[in-house]
C-alpha cells in the first residue's frame, strides 16, 4: 500500500489496461469504472496482484503446449487420474447430508 493505494499495477498491466481503454477488445462502457477502481486503490479482492503469477504460469502452458508428445501425455494423464468426481453428485450428497433431503 501506498497512500491508501495498493500500488502493484505495474508497467505490462497498465499497458493491459490502456490497450482495454483504447478499445482494442470491444466496448468499454463496461469496463471503464472498473478499471479506474482497480488502479485507484478499489482492488479490494488483490485480483491484479495475481497478474504476474497468471502470465508466468501461462509461459508454462506455452511452453508445454509446443511439445506436443508432452502435453499429449499430460492431457491423458490428467483424465486418467481425475478420479470420480461430478459437482451434481457432491450437490446431491450436501443435499441428503447437510438439509436431510431425497428425491
Amino acid at each position: 500500500m501506498h497512500n491508501g493505494k495498493r500500488d502493484y499495477v505495474g508497467g505490462r498491466l497498465k499497458r493491459v489496461f490502456q490497450e482495454i481503454r483504447g478499445g482494442r477488445f470491444g466496448d468499454l462502457s463496461c469496463m471503464g469504472n472498473m478499471l479506474y477502481s482497480l488502479e485507484n486503490g478499489g482492488d479490494h479482492y488483490i485480483v491484479c496482484h495475481d497478474f504476474y503469477s497468471y502470465l508466468d504460469a501461462q509461459q508454462k502452458v506455452d511452453e508445454t503446449y509446443a511439445d506436443q508428445q508432452k502435453w499429449n501425455q499430460m492431457a491423458i494423464e490428467g483424465v486418467a487420474f481425475s478420479g470420480k468426481f461430478s459437482s451434481d453428485r457432491t450437490i446431491q450428497e450436501y443435499a441428503k447430508d447437510i438439509w436431510k433431503w431425497s428425491q
